[in-house]
């Protein structure tokens, strides 16, 4: 409690004033003070986020959840209490994946869409998520995880641009037609590009399309790196110096990521974050692997990639309400300002409007 200079409390003090003052004095220093709280309530918070990756569509699809609210870690109200101005949300089919189901996705995104009431919308450029943003509303992303439903066949992947989809995933835990996948179940498949995944490397530089290597061999992330003409990311991966899965990237890299001048977006699955057990992971081990990753590739190249709605996320991290937690995280660690908010959102923006503008 406060005090004043003279020893009496400076609340009772107050009282007293008001006391005397009368109750038309009283009435408006109330009113001040129940409009300051609002105030505090609704302030913007301070980082814009830009989340390179969620699930999110994929429940709404089998559990019926809805974008407006209720179930999820990412709905409209939980995306806007944590500041987002961009979310990326994934088409993701399990297993091999079919292309009917892709579309099932897609009709499941465009709807939640409609019914938003304009609180969020689709963004093909950096320049529309500005505007966007400008507006008030969120962007939303739309990306691809994992080219399986394609079945071989890459004259579909001018048919995802055609639906917005801006961000390619090349693969998801089981090699495909296109590239080899870091976590198959035959090691022997571990492997790079095939011929059909270098010309869809080829055909996203021409589109526009963000190419993400999360998920993909290390063989395979070399090989995007050396053919593409365009930064690439890994929407949704952690750094394997501290936890050592498959799924991570090696320091080496995270450099190759840096120097094609992409952007690795950290991931929240515990699993990948911690090899202990999920209860007991925290948002510092998240802080821990983008400090990390700031040291190795510097702090133009690190971003968020959550995987909410797919994945056991961090005590303290479960929704994209808490993206500001987070940040004040970053800070508190010592990254000034300017480098929490490219980390939070300017990276990744930065990457979307180089590589969307034909």
């Amino acid at each position: 409690m406060r005090h004043d200079p003279s020893g009496g409390n400076a609340v009772t003090r107050r009282r007293a004033v008001l006391l005397a003052a009368g109750p038309l004095l009283l009435a408006a220093v109330l009113l001040s003070t129940v409009r300051a709280g609002e105030a505090e309530k609704t302030a913007a918070p301070a980082m814009k986020v830009f989340d390179l990756h969620c699930d999110t569509v994929y429940q709404g699809v089998k559990k019926g959840w809805e974008l407006k609210g209720g179930k999820g870690a990412v709905t409209i109200p939980k995306m806007r209490k944590g500041g987002v101005m961009a979310q990326t949300f994934a088409l993701w089919t399990p297993k091999t994946g079919t292309w009917a189901f892709l579309q099932k996705l897609h009709r499941k995104f465009e709807s939640w869409m409609q019914e938003s009431g304009g609180d969020i919308e689709l963004a093909v450029s950096g320049d529309e998520i500005d505007d966007i943003a400008s507006r008030g509303r969120i962007a939303a992303v739309l990306s691809v995880e994992g080219l399986s439903p394609l079945g071989g066949d890459l004259e579909k992947i001018p048919v995802l641009h055609g639906w917005g989809v801006r961000i390619l995933g090349l693969v998801w835990m089981k090699s495909n037609e296109i590239a080899g996948s870091s976590t198959d179940p035959d090691p022997a498949k571990r492997t790079g590009l095939t011929e059909k995944g270098r010309k869809a490397v080829a055909m996203a530089n021409d589109l526009g399309m963000v190419i993400d290597v999360s998920h993909a061999s290390d063989e395979a992330v070399r090989d995007v790196a050396g053919l593409s003409s365009d930064p690439i990311i890994a929407s949704h991966s952690c750094a394997k110096a501290l936890r050592d899965h498959p799924r991570n990237l090696s320091d080496d890299l995270l450099e190759l990521i840096a120097s094609k001048g992409g952007v690795v977006g950290v991931n929240f699955y515990t699993t990948y974050l911690s090899d202990a057990p999920a209860k007991t992971v925290g948002r510092k081990t998240v802080v821990d692997h983008i400090l990390h990753m700031v040291k190795i590739m510097g702090v133009d190249h690190v971003a968020l990639g959550s995987d909410f709605d797919g994945a056991k996320t961090p005590v303290g991290l479960k929704t994209a309400a808490q993206h500001q937690l987070l940040a004040k995280d970053l800070l508190d660690s010592g990254l000034s300002h300017e480098d929490v908010a490219k980390i939070m959102g300017g990276n990744a923006l930065r990457v979307f409007r180089q590589v969307t503008v034909l």
